[in-house]
Order: structure tokens, then sequence, then C-alpha cells
């Protein structure tokens, strides 16, 4: 059995293409991820079962009357009688005729170079550190990727939700579609959305989204339990201790999008995660615990050299620069 022959006889497969719903569309959604040397048999036992149309038989009163006298005119007999009524005929011509028309309709599709359903393959962008990419989707859809990000998607939405996976982070501009919503799969997070502007950020097992216009529902299922919110323009959500916290969104924090770079009481460590994401360095921190102090600043399209020495300058470290390495070490006191 070919594996075009395997989706005929999957009965998950006919539902999800004669009665789709979320559950089945985000399921064959992951298959077409683990196994994309199979999605064109997909699409072609996709297309071909769609092409099948079922008309159900209705016995007439006057059948069903002279079936039923023949039902127990055999029952009282007490003999295994096989009754050639004239409903089993008609029912037994239309199997014939479907089993035909499969087999007919398989050698036309795969014998006949025909004219098939566009073939769906999973697609993807990544960024290095220290690179960010602009992209629009089919559905017309524009989004940011941040440094060090992933961004998987299909080549062409289904007829029913538009999904995508995110790995990192990601500023997004939706096209409004009331038909199909718009789902960002990010760590344990998934944000639901028809049209809007949100960023997502899943550097971290706390992912957060921020939403910036429309409004947008996030949610996680866990341990069998689905736990939702709905945040407005303005606020931030994010995923910590098994709950979602809603906060008032600082502009500043999803500067990035517009190369501004934003620390708040940052630590040497978390600008070190920060920088080398930002410029796609490697950074060497000499006894960090001297370097307490935290930071605060902005800058915009600024020089890795110029953001160290405002940063060396107010927490009292040295540093160089050697190609792609950065060395900081703490000022000691005198």
């Amino acid at each position: 059995m070919n594996q075009t022959e395997a989706f005929l006889n999957d009965p998950k497969f006919w539902l999800w293409v004669k009665s789709p719903d979320k559950e089945l569309e985000n399921y064959w959604q992951s298959w077409c991820e683990q196994h994309p040397d199979k999605i064109k048999e997909l699409q072609e036992a996709r297309a071909f079962l769609s092409t099948i149309q079922f008309k159900q038989f209705t016995a007439s009163e006057t059948e069903k009357q002279s079936d039923w006298a023949k039902i127990k005119a055999g029952t009282q007999s007490k003999r295994i009688a096989f009754p050639q009524f004239a409903s089993l005929y008609r029912i037994a011509a239309v199997i014939t005729l479907i089993l035909v028309a499969l087999a007919s309709a398989y050698l036309f599709f795969d014998q006949l170079n025909v004219e098939k359903a566009p073939v769906v393959t999973m697609e993807q962008r990544a960024t290095s550190a220290g690179q960010k990419i602009s992209l629009k989707l089919t559905d017309g859809t524009y989004i940011k990727l941040n440094s060090g990000s992933k961004l998987i998607y299909p080549s062409q939405f289904s007829d029913t939700a538009r999904i995508v996976k995110l790995i990192g982070e990601a500023y997004f501009e939706v096209t409004k579609d009331a038909k199909r919503p718009f789902l960002v799969e990010a760590g344990n997070i998934t944000t639901k959305v028809l049209g809007t502007q949100f960023n997502v950020n899943s550097y971290s097992e706390n992912v957060s989204v921020s939403l910036i216009e429309g409004s947008v529902e996030v949610s996680n299922q866990s341990n069998g339990k689905i736990t939702r919110q709905l945040i407005v323009p303005g606020e931030k959500a994010q995923w910590t201790n098994n709950e979602f916290t809603v906060e008032i969104l600082n502009q500043l924090e999803i500067g990035w999008k517009d190369n501004i770079l934003y620390f708040q009481k940052s630590s040497i460590t978390e600008i070190k995660d920060v920088l080398e994401k930002w410029y796609g360095v490697t950074i060497h921190i000499d006894r960090p615990e001297k370097i307490m102090k935290s930071f605060n600043g902005e800058f915009q399209e600024e020089s890795l050299d110029n953001v160290l020495e405002s940063m060396g300058f107010a927490m009292k470290f040295n540093y160089r620069i050697e190609d792609k390495n950065v060395y900081i070490n703490p000022i000691e006191d005198e």
C-alpha cells in the first residue's frame, strides 16, 4: 500500500477533508512538519477525496414493508436465508459504482498528468545573531524576525486557520481575515488573532505577548487544562509560574523592530544576552559579581563600541573588542 492509499484508508484523514476543525488542522499541520517528504502524496489524496460526493439512499415505503415481511417470514421458518431484496440490490449497485469511481479516479490522477491541487510545503526563515529580517506571508501578513529567531510556516494557509510557529522573537502585523484566525505557537503559548499588531518574545520559558493594536487571546494548555487570557492594546501578557500576568507595556521593550536598543534596570548578565544577539558577538565577563550595578538607557543604531563605552562609564568596567569577541572586566576601586 503506497502513501496515497494509506491516506484514503485513514478515517482521521477523511474527517479532516470532509469536516475539518481546529484540532484536525493542528494534527495534519504537525504531521506535515514531521513528514515533509510525504506532503505531495497528502495533497494528491486530499484533492482526490474532495472530488467525491456521496448520496444517501432512501428506500421507499413499499420497499421497506416488503423487506420487513420477508424478514418476518424468514424468522418464522427458522432457517438461515439470504433474502435478495430490491433495496439490497440497489445498495450493492451503489457500492460497486463507488468502487469503480474510486479506482477510475485514482488511475486518472495517478497515471494522467492532470492539474493537481497546489502542493503545500513547510517553509522556514531563520536569523543568526546580529541579524534581523522582514518577510510577508501569502495572506499579506508582515513579520519582522529578531536576531537568533526562527519562523516555520506553510507555503499556503488552509481555508480554516493560519498557523505559524515561532522560536525566538518576532513582530507581527496580521492581515485581517474573519474566517481564518491567525495563530502563533511559541513555546507553551498560543496567540490567536484575526488581524492586529503584536510582538511575541519566546527567547526564554516565560513567553510574553505585547499588544500594539487590536485584540488578542493568549492561551496555555498543560496537564489537561487550558488557561486563556485576553489583552488589550498597551498591555503585555507573560506566562510565569503556570499563570498569565498582565502589565502595562513599555513601548521601548519592542523598540528592537525600530532598531532601538533599550535597557531598564538591567544587570550585566542580562546586558550580555541582549548584546550578543544584537551584535552577533560572544561576550566574556571577568568576575561579573564585581559589576553589580544595573543600567538604564537606550541606543538607536549605535555601534557596539559606543554602547559599551557608555555602559562601562556608568557600571565601571573596562572592555576590549577582538573580532567577534568582547572581553569585560571590572574597574577595581583604589
